[in-house]
């Protein structure tokens, strides 16, 4: 159902461009900022255990086969736990920013595992960004 919170032992998996990568293979601040072409009011993200599989490999394997835009080689999904981010964001802002992880499809939806990370925007956004990048438990290849 759509608004629903994400489960905090649960994962929220976003994908990165390579233009988000450094050379050594990690993922920076910008793959957690806002789009302002239009405007976003949250970041796309996939509610890992939303997904069919046994494991996270295969979850990702399934997440590649629906997500719907086209993957570059260097690509990366980076994975966050929700209640570990949410926590790591709230006590390194300033703000004492709170962080909400939602679903955004319904089961029926071709992106059913479709969520978002709500709040992110602000005069901190890039403050919270970098918590964001720095809270990344895993990365999948996107290829």
């Amino acid at each position: 159902m759509r608004g629903q919170p994400l489960p905090d032992d649960d994962h929220a998996v976003r994908y990165c461009k390579r233009s988000t990568i450094d050379e050594d293979g990690f993922i920076g601040h910008g793959a957690f900022m806002l789009r302002d072409n239009p405007r976003e009011e949250y970041l796309s993200a996939n509610w890992l255990e939303k997904l069919p599989g046994g494991d996270e490999a295969e979850r990702i394997a399934e997440l590649c086969r629906i997500h719907l835009l086209e993957r570059k080689p260097r690509d990366r999904f980076a994975l966050l736990r929700v209640g570990d981010t949410v926590e790591a964001v709230r006590a390194r802002s300033e703000a004492d920013k709170v962080l909400r992880f939602l679903r955004e499809a319904a089961d029926e939806d071709p992106d059913y595992s479709h969520a978002g990370i709500h709040g992110t925007d602000g005069p901190d956004e890039e403050d919270t960004a970098q918590l964001l990048a720095d809270a990344i438990c895993r990365t999948y290849s996107a290829s």
